[in-house]
Order: C-alpha cells, then sequence, then structure tokens
C-alpha cells in the first residue's frame, strides 16, 4: 500500500509539473529574418526565459525539416543553408511540445536571386559604457537609400566584442532582389542584448570599404526610425516645434527616454500612443494609399454610386503618399462626401472601441488601423497594438471585435402605459422625439402622448409631449442604454399588441435594465401649463398638488396627508410636471378634483390652477391647465363675503401679504361662536375665488343647520383681527 502510495504521488507531481509548464508557455519575440541569399538565410529570436528551441522549415508546410538545437538560451539564431534561390519556406518556432506561430500562420521567408550587390565590408566593436567588449550581442543592419528599404544583415559579435557584414548582401525587403549600396546612404544599426534590452544608431559611410561602424551601448543611443525626420515629426505633433523634437532625442537613451523628455516625466498613454502613431504615418507614405478599416470596397461603390471598377481604379491610380482628397478628385466627388460615405459603411462603431480600451483617444485609433491595413483590407493588429500603448493584440482584437457586434430587437408594446428599454445601442442616436416618430409609423392608428424618464442628474421625472413639444424643444432628452422609459401610447386599432424593431450595436457600463411592459392605467401622467409663469421677478420653485375634496375647503385639515405631490419645477418658463408612482400605483383618476399650486424661491405662492380630471384626460395621460398668476398683496384684508344674503352656502373671501397660519370664526348676533373655519398655514396671495376662498355651508359646530338672521365672520392670523358682517334669509 505504501509503494502505490508513493506511486501516485508521484504521478501527480508529473502531472502537476506539466501542467504548470502548459500554463507557463514560453513566449518568443523579436522574430527577425535575416542574410537573406540565393541558398541561406539568418533566423533569430529571443525567449522570455531560457530555454531550448529550433526552427522546424520547409516549401510545403505540411513537411518541415527541424535545424539544429539551440540549447538553454534567451537568444536563439539558426543558419539556414541549401535553400534553393527565389523559393517560399514556410517555418515555425518549436520548444519541447510548444509550437508558436505567426498568430497561427507559419512565419515565411523568400529566397533571393542568384546575383549579389557590389561587395562593400563594414565591421565594428560594440563595447559598453565601461569600455569593455559585449560578447554575445545581435546586430541588426538594415540600409535605406531613394527611399527604398533593405531587408536585414545580421551578425553575432565575437568574445573581443566584433563584428562584420557584408554590403554586397543587402536585397530589397519588398522584391528580394539585390540592393547595390552607394556610399552616403543612410545605415541602420540596432544592437539587441538579453540583458540590456536594444538601442539603435544611425551611420552613413563614405570611402571605399571596409569601414568602421563601432558603438558604444548605452546613453546618446536613440534614434528616430528610418525615414522619419523631426521636420516630419513637427508636421503632424501639434503643439511641437522642430528644435522642441531635436532637443529631446538629444540625449534620449531610449524611446522611453524621447518620450519623457518630449511631454514631461510622466506622460499619458495617449501622449505616448500620439507619438507612436505619429511614426507609424510618417513610415507609411512610403505606402500606397487604402480604404480605411471596417470599410468595403463594395458597400462604398454602393453608397457612392460608383461601380466597383471605378472605385478599384481609382485606387490603383494613386502614387503611395495619397491620402483622402486625392481619392475624392479622382473619383470627382467633394472629399465632405467621401468621408460621409466612408461613415455610412463603417463596419463598427468606434465610440464602443475607445471605451473597452481604456478611452484611448479615438483619432489614434482610427489612424494605426488605417495605417496599419494593406490594400486588401488585411489588418496587422501587432503593429496597432504596438502602437497604443498599454493594449495589447488579444484586448485589441477582443474591443474592435465587440464595436462590430449589431443585433436587433423588438419591443413590446400596449395601449396605454409601457415601461422599456433599449438592450441594444441603436445605428443613429435616439431621442424622446424620434422614438415617438418610430413608433407612431408602425401604424396610422398609433400615436405616442409622452414619454418620460428620470433625469439622472436633477432625480426628477421629465416628459417629452409629442403634440407640443418639437425637437429642438428643452424637452427633448436622448434614449440611452439601461434606462427604463415610460410611454403613453394610444392605439385606435384592433392589434395589440404592437411589435416594434431596433437594430444597432451594444451599450456598455449598463445599469439595470427596467421591464418590458406594466397594466397598471394610471400611474404615470403629466401636468403641461403653456402660461409664462413670472411676475415682478419671482421664478418658479417648487409645486404641490393639493385634493380639493369638492368644495368642501374649509373641513380640511391642511396637513402633508392632503398634498398628493409635490415637488421642483424647471425655472424655464413653461410648467411640465411628470407624475409617476415607482410602484405602480395609480396616481390620479377620473373625477379628481385639484389644486396645483406653484411657490417660488422664497415658498410664497406664484401660480395656482384648479384640476377637474376627466376620463379624456385619463385616456390620454395629459391635462393641460391655465395657471392664474398670484400676486402678494400690499396688505393682509378679509374682503365681503359672496352671495350676501344667502341661503344656505358662501364664500368668504380674503387675501394674506405673507404666510400665515388663518383661521376663521363665525358668530350670532349675540356674539356667540358658531363656526370655526381652520384653513391652516397658507402662503401670501389672493384668496378671491370659490376654489381659494373659505367655504361655510351654513351649518354649526355639531352640523345643524343655523337659523336666518345676522352674523358676524372673523378673519384671525397670528398678529391680526378683521370682522364682517353677513346674513342668512331662508
Amino acid at each position: 500500500m505504501r509503494m502505490r502510495s508513493i506511486f501516485k504521488f508521484i504521478v501527480l507531481m508529473l502531472v502537476f509539473l506539466s501542467l504548470q509548464t502548459y500554463l507557463t508557455a514560453v513566449q518568443f519575440e523579436d522574430i527577425t529574418v535575416s542574410n537573406l541569399t540565393s541558398s541561406s538565410a539568418t533566423i533569430s529570436f529571443f525567449s522570455d526565459n531560457i530555454v531550448s528551441a529550433n526552427i522546424e522549415y520547409g516549401t510545403d508546410d505540411t513537411d518541415l525539416i527541424a535545424a539544429n538545437l539551440s540549447t538553454d538560451k534567451e537568444f536563439h539564431t539558426f543558419q539556414l543553408t541549401g535553400l534553393v534561390s527565389t523559393t517560399l519556406y514556410y517555418f515555425q518556432i518549436t520548444s519541447g511540445e510548444v509550437l508558436f506561430k505567426d498568430n497561427g500562420e507559419f512565419y515565411t521567408l523568400q529566397t533571393a536571386q542568384v546575383a549579389i550587390g557590389t561587395p562593400y565590408i563594414v565591421y565594428g566593436t560594440v563595447v559598453d559604457d565601461g569600455g569593455s567588449a559585449v560578447i554575445g550581442a545581435y546586430v541588426k543592419l538594415i540600409a535605406e537609400q531613394n527611399g527604398t528599404s533593405s531587408s536585414p544583415l545580421s551578425a553575432i559579435t565575437d568574445t573581443d566584442g566584433k563584428w562584420n557584414l557584408n554590403l554586397g548582401n543587402l536585397k530589397l525587403a519588398d522584391t528580394g532582389g539585390v540592393m547595390n549600396y552607394s556610399t552616403g546612404g543612410l545605415l541602420r544599426l540596432s544592437i539587441l542584448q538579453v540583458d540590456s534590452g536594444g538601442f539603435t544608431q544611425d551611420f552613413s559611410v563614405i570611402g571605399s570599404s571596409p569601414q568602421v561602424l563601432d558603438l558604444t551601448v548605452g546613453s546618446n543611443s536613440y534614434f528616430l526610425p528610418i525615414g522619419v525626420t523631426e521636420a516630419k515629426l513637427a508636421e503632424i505633433l501639434v503643439g511641437f516645434s522642430e528644435q522642441e523634437i531635436t532637443d529631446s532625442l538629444s540625449g534620449a537613451s531610449d524611446f522611453s527616454a524621447f518620450v519623457a523628455s518630449l511631454y514631461g516625466a510622466t506622460p499619458s498613454s495617449n501622449q505616448i500612443s500620439r507619438l507612436k502613431v505619429a511614426i507609424s504615418s510618417i513610415q507609411d507614405r512610403v505606402n500606397p494609399y487604402n480604404l480605411p478599416f471596417a470599410v468595403e470596397m463594395e458597400d462604398l461603390a454602393l453608397s457612392l454610386a460608383k461601380t466597383m471598377n471605378e472605385l478599384e481604379t481609382a485606387l490603383a491610380s494613386l502614387p503611395p503618399g495619397s491620402n483622402r482628397a486625392d481619392l475624392a478628385t479622382l473619383l470627382s466627388i467633394d472629399e465632405n462626401d467621401l468621408t460621409t460615405a466612408f461613415n455610412d459603411v463603417l463596419r463598427l462603431d468606434y465610440s464602443v472601441a475607445t471605451q473597452l480600451l481604456s478611452d484611448i483617444d479615438e483619432d489614434l485609433l482610427v489612424t494605426s488601423l488605417n495605417i496599419h491595413t494593406d490594400e486588401n483590407g488585411n489588418t496587422n493588429f501587432d503593429l496597432v497594438a504596438e502602437d497604443l500603448e498599454g493594449i495589447d493584440r488579444i484586448q485589441l482584437k477582443s474591443a474592435l471585435a465587440t464595436s462590430m457586434a449589431k443585433s436587433t430587437f423588438t419591443l413590446t408594446l400596449v395601449d396605454g402605459l409601457n415601461m422599456i428599454s433599449l438592450p441594444n445601442r441603436p445605428d443613429t442616436i435616439l431621442t424622446a422625439d424620434t422614438l415617438a416618430q418610430q413608433i407612431s409609423e408602425v401604424d396610422n392608428d398609433v400615436s405616442v402622448n409622452f414619454v418620460i424618464r428620470l433625469d439622472p442628474a436633477s432625480q426628477k421625472f421629465k416628459a417629452f409631449v409629442p403634440s407640443i413639444d418639437d425637437p429642438s424643444s428643452i424637452y427633448n432628452f436622448n434614449i440611452d442604454g439601461g434606462h427604463g422609459y415610460i410611454i403613453k401610447m394610444a392605439d385606435a386599432g384592433s392589434i395589440v399588441p404592437r411589435q416594434v424593431s431596433f437594430s444597432g450595436g451594444i451599450w456598455l457600463n449598463l445599469p439595470t435594465s427596467a421591464p418590458s411592459i406594466v397594466t397598471d392605467p394610471n400611474w404615470a401622467f403629466v401636468i403641461d401649463s403653456p402660461t409664462l409663469i413670472q411676475l415682478d421677478g419671482r421664478q418658479p420653485s417648487s409645486y404641490r398638488l393639493i385634493d380639493q375634496r369638492g368644495k368642501i375647503r374649509s373641513d380640511l385639515d391642511w396637513s402633508d396627508s392632503y398634498v398628493r405631490w409635490r415637488g421642483q419645477v424647471d425655472q424655464s418658463g413653461r410648467l411640465r410636471i411628470a407624475l409617476v408612482d415607482q410602484s405602480r400605483k395609480s396616481v390620479i383618476k377620473a373625477g379628481d378634483q385639484l389644486q396645483l399650486e406653484i411657490f417660488d424661491q422664497r415658498e410664497q405662492l406664484l401660480a395656482f390652477s384648479s384640476l377637474n380630471i376627466t376620463e379624456r384626460e385619463i385616456e390620454s395621460g395629459l391635462v393641460q391647465v391655465d395657471l392664474r398668476l398670484n400676486p402678494i398683496p400690499t396688505a393682509t384684508r378679509l374682503l365681503p363675503n359672496y352671495p350676501n344674503p344667502f341661503n344656505p352656502e358662501t364664500w368668504i373671501p380674503f387675501q394674506l401679504h405673507q404666510h400665515s397660519a388663518v383661521s376663521i370664526q363665525i358668530f350670532d348676533a349675540d356674539g356667540a361662536q358658531v363656526k370655526r373655519l381652520e384653513l391652516g398655514h397658507l402662503p401670501a396671495g389672493l384668496y378671491h375665488t370659490t376654489d381659494r376662498a373659505a367655504y361655510w355651508n351654513g351649518q354649526n359646530h355639531i352640523g345643524e343647520r343655523v337659523a336666518s338672521g345676522t352674523y358676524f365672520y372673523q378673519l384671525n392670523l397670528d398678529n391680526y383681527q378683521q370682522t364682517r358682517k353677513m346674513v342668512i334669509l331662508k
């Protein structure tokens, strides 16, 4: 039993170690093909830790042969010999059981023609800051002349730090043909080391072969890439002069130091990306103009009313370095029209992609993707990821895939109140106005009475009424993802429910969505008034909606229990109040008699109106009211009752100069109190009309009708009293 347990433990440990090896698979970078001749090539790369690696290569990707194993290193180099000239070879990297390819595809190299260029030897020594030889450094050389670059040549420094290369072996990077180096042409040497990273330095040699090119690894070693000059960068980088860029390059040991010198000690990701994209833009000037990323030629031709042949011919006619304006000229269209067509057929939403990519600048993302997309629509996402600081290839492709996602969603709407949210982001911006239009277009019998939302900033419900408001109204608002919207739909047709479809992409960072349909008929209602609420410089601030309970105002205890609604109002000149009960209980019903009161900033009554709710208003979900302005009187007064004489009821008007607790006492001719009307705390204003004046039904405090005769009524405030006479005639 003990031996069996030990055996099981060993097996488990082997499985665990194998799993660990798998989970921490080695990564390779800087894969470079250099020293291309008609029969040989050098392949070199770095691994992220010390491993053994090999190359498998061949002209048939199903029949590869292995090179000589490179054991226990971080820098690996392989010399392939015996190759056939002008032939395409496939290769992949192996390390144990791990296979490493170029994003799932084989790497390739094309051998050169048999011919070689004029021999020209360059050599040198690589030393560190202290003057010591750098052993085993990888030296890569690229030449540039007449706007054309070579494929790399490479060498490894020996025990004395020495290296040498024959420029007669230079091949053109694009065709593989011979490049005859002319003295004075640019030579760019890149020195790569496992321990200290790398640096690049430019040379231009003059004179007969051989020429010495010594390099010191350390400070003052960063140079702009081939073809990129300070002057060209200054054209693109707004806010920087050529001299500022030159000064920042001076003393910069690497790219990071250059960026820090240009932008400051802690440049942002977007600043670093802006510089990288600018460099890529300059390098791209030697390439033909291509259609933007995610723009298909067929879609563009259709949008421009052009044939595919016209578009292909125009693109093929553009010389390197051309731009969108040049393409528009060849197509005989305005550049703005071409830009509009690009946007119309673009198959992704860049605003979504930039949010997913940590809010990287959208212009940088667009520019980099367009630069690194070729004439066949293929995009080098590795180079785009290199341009965008802090973004890797997987993040980039995931964000772009999400931004291209499209879907169609169908809403089910019923006659009456509906609460909806849109799960997809419309192709064009949707507002309350356009949402109402889209729903109304379902059928001639369908209309939208209002659209309500909860404003995130003010936390107040706001309503858009299509029959009153135009698209430019302050009451119009955007429809955003994950928010609930209340729609009052009127449907005179027999098809119930209605189906309305929306297409678009995805929303980001959504809150919890609202349910799609609710059935309570009156849980949302809109009160609207076109009256300009302004009086002597006073502005509306708040409102309250009071249950009048018929005409028996005097019987009410004016406590909060009789205030149906209260809240703040917008100072827009027009009154618009959206009443919403989020527990889906009715906010109003037919037959309700309500008093709407609007108050100013000092809580003085500014305007008022009576609301008598009918079935018609319940059906539309909207009532329009005429507000009566309420000036503040200069003095408090008790006014004559009306009618007088009366039988059996009368109204007692008064006016208040300031907010007060108000009561009215009624006495008979002998001075005995017959009735006391407690009106509660009332704001300053006029209480003249039957809906606002005190009401007496001719009964005493126990509900008995009083006898005919003369009575006195007295207005009582905290510091004010006034008495008048009235007569009951039966």
